[in-house]
Protein backbone atom coordinates (compact mmCIF):
# COMPACT_ATOMS: atom_id res chain seq x y z
CA UNK A 1 0.00 0.00 0.00
CA UNK A 2 1.21 3.32 -0.56
CA UNK A 3 2.19 6.15 1.68
CA UNK A 4 0.51 9.36 2.27
CA UNK A 5 3.44 10.86 2.00
CA UNK A 6 4.02 9.56 -1.84
CA UNK A 7 0.63 10.00 -2.71
CA UNK A 8 1.43 13.84 -1.79
CA UNK A 9 4.64 13.84 -3.67
CA UNK A 10 2.96 12.50 -6.96
CA UNK A 11 0.29 15.08 -6.87
CA UNK A 12 3.19 17.65 -6.15
CA UNK A 13 5.12 16.86 -9.15
CA UNK A 14 2.19 16.69 -10.94
CA UNK A 15 1.57 12.83 -11.97
CA UNK A 16 -1.56 13.22 -11.58
CA UNK A 17 -2.99 10.28 -12.38
CA UNK A 18 -0.65 8.29 -10.33
CA UNK A 19 -1.39 10.50 -7.28
CA UNK A 20 -5.02 9.59 -7.96
CA UNK A 21 -4.17 5.66 -7.73
CA UNK A 22 -2.83 5.89 -4.88
CA UNK A 23 -5.06 8.35 -2.59
CA UNK A 24 -7.88 6.35 -4.04
CA UNK A 25 -5.37 3.05 -2.49
CA UNK A 26 -5.53 5.13 0.53
CA UNK A 27 -9.17 5.53 1.24
CA UNK A 28 -9.81 2.79 3.14
CA UNK A 29 -7.94 4.76 6.27
CA UNK A 30 -10.46 7.08 6.37
CA UNK A 31 -7.72 9.75 6.83
CA UNK A 32 -9.29 13.54 6.24
CA UNK A 33 -6.24 14.74 4.12
CA UNK A 34 -6.85 11.40 2.14
CA UNK A 35 -10.40 12.10 1.60
CA UNK A 36 -9.44 15.59 1.03
CA UNK A 37 -7.56 14.83 -2.18
CA UNK A 38 -9.70 12.54 -3.34
CA UNK A 39 -12.45 15.00 -3.63
CA UNK A 40 -10.05 17.25 -4.82
CA UNK A 41 -8.84 15.10 -7.93
CA UNK A 42 -12.62 14.64 -8.93
CA UNK A 43 -12.94 18.52 -8.67
CA UNK A 44 -10.36 19.70 -10.49
CA UNK A 45 -10.68 16.01 -12.96
CA UNK A 46 -6.76 15.72 -12.15
CA UNK A 47 -5.66 11.97 -13.09
CA UNK A 48 -9.89 11.37 -13.55
CA UNK A 49 -13.03 12.87 -15.18
CA UNK A 50 -14.87 15.77 -13.26
CA UNK A 51 -17.49 14.70 -11.05
CA UNK A 52 -18.81 17.22 -8.45
CA UNK A 53 -21.67 14.45 -6.63
CA UNK A 54 -18.03 12.55 -5.78
CA UNK A 55 -15.82 15.41 -4.90
CA UNK A 56 -18.55 17.06 -2.76
CA UNK A 57 -18.76 13.58 -1.16
CA UNK A 58 -15.11 13.16 0.04
CA UNK A 59 -15.48 16.41 0.95
CA UNK A 60 -18.04 16.02 3.54
CA UNK A 61 -16.13 12.74 5.14
CA UNK A 62 -13.42 14.67 5.23
CA UNK A 63 -15.22 17.43 6.82
CA UNK A 64 -16.60 14.86 9.43
CA UNK A 65 -12.88 13.98 10.09
CA UNK A 66 -11.92 17.69 10.91
CA UNK A 67 -10.44 18.90 7.50
CA UNK A 68 -10.16 22.90 7.76
CA UNK A 69 -9.55 22.06 3.77
CA UNK A 70 -12.31 20.57 3.24
CA UNK A 71 -14.71 22.67 5.00
CA UNK A 72 -13.44 25.56 2.86
CA UNK A 73 -13.74 24.09 -0.15
CA UNK A 74 -17.65 22.81 0.93
CA UNK A 75 -18.51 26.46 1.80
CA UNK A 76 -16.74 27.98 -1.16
CA UNK A 77 -19.20 25.68 -3.36
CA UNK A 78 -22.73 25.78 -0.97
CA UNK A 79 -22.63 29.77 0.01
CA UNK A 80 -23.69 32.54 -1.98
CA UNK A 81 -22.40 35.90 -1.46
CA UNK A 82 -25.66 36.83 -0.21
CA UNK A 83 -25.52 34.14 2.65
CA UNK A 84 -21.90 34.83 3.96
CA UNK A 85 -22.08 38.62 3.62
CA UNK A 86 -25.19 39.67 5.39
CA UNK A 87 -24.72 42.03 8.20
Amino acid sequence: MATLQEAIDAFNNNELELSFKLFHELKSTNDADVLFYIGLHYKEGYGTAVDMDNALYYWKKANNKGSLDAKYRLLEITQTTSQCCKN
